[in-house]
């Protein structure tokens, strides 16, 4: 996310330095470096990587990454966990996206068992806990005074902590609830409603066999997981069809569909009317 601007198709990927965005405060604290930095609408990074691993907390806006996994869509307040040297691109929001990003340092990336495992995998996390936490880290970069940095170090020190519990799956660690395992499989579609899913995917996350999240989830929420990441695709289709005139055939792409009729058909069978007829109401 850092470190390359422009950027067109076929372009070699590239090690990432400093910050594509315009930063707007700055901080390394006992190694952690800490930047709030905003990014002009539409802005996009090619192919590009990065020496450290980064947390990336959206306060505002959206953005879309591109990696060998498929696309993952950040949306405000959402947390991205990226690891070291992995290739990928950045779409920025129309309307222009803030991201807090906090890199740490690779010896604590390497040493930790804990932090290795929570920074060894791209991951989004949609948590109230990480969210007020992100937020304060934002305000004391702004608000510099003697006692800042003591503050910094210790909400990094419980954002690590808050991400670990929020992502962990291994078998030892105390298991939630089905419920809340059920949330963390909600959420984690919500945060990636535009990347191709399986059901192992979303069942990880949830720490619960397949066939057991698929029945659970469809208890809970009267809806399989495919069948609610296709509500949130259609949703946010039908956001962006309000919101502004993209054309259709992008908006397809960006939620994850094949193209512009795969979303058609889809569209009509959730909506009554096809995406083009919400845009010529709208208008």
């Amino acid at each position: 996310m850092a470190g390359m601007v422009g950027g067109g198709g076929g372009q070699a990927t590239r090690t990432g330095v400093g910050v594509a965005g315009r930063r707007l405060a700055a901080a390394e604290v006992a190694g952690y470096r800490l930047m709030d930095a905003a990014y002009v609408g539409g802005q996009a990074l090619g192919s590009h990587t990065h020496p450290r691993p980064a947390l990336s907390f959206v306060s505002r806006g959206s953005f879309r990454e591109m990696s060998r996994r498929g696309v993952t869509v950040c949306t405000a307040g959402t947390m991205h966990v990226r690891p070291s040297e992995e290739p990928h691109a950045n779409e920025f929001d129309p309307l222009g996206s803030r991201l807090l990003i906090v890199e740490p340092p690779v010896e604590t990336a390497l040493g930790d068992r804990r932090i290795r495992r929570l920074l060894g995998r791209s991951t989004t996390v949609r948590d109230g806990s990480v969210r007020t936490i992100a937020r304060q880290l934002q305000w004391e970069l702004h608000h510099r005074d003697p006692a800042s940095d003591l503050a910094v170090e210790g909400l990094v020190l419980a954002l690590l902590a808050r991400l670990l519990r929020a992502t962990a799956t291994d078998a030892d660690s105390p298991r939630q609830p089905v419920a809340a395992r059920l949330d963390r499989a909600r959420e984690f579609i919500d945060a990636n409603f535009a990347r191709a899913l399986s059901l192992a995917d979303v069942a990880a996350v949830a720490d619960l066999h397949p066939s057991s999240l698929a029945r659970a989830f469809k208890r809970r929420y009267e809806l399989t997981p495919w069948q609610y990441q296709r509500r949130r695709q259609i949703a946010w289709v039908k956001a962006e069809l309000l919101r502004g005139d993209r054309p259709i055939a992008a908006l397809a792409h960006e939620a994850g569909f094949a193209d512009h009729s795969h979303l058609t058909r889809a569209f009509q069978a959730a909506e009554g009317l096809p995406p083009s007829a919400v845009r010529r109401k709208s208008g």
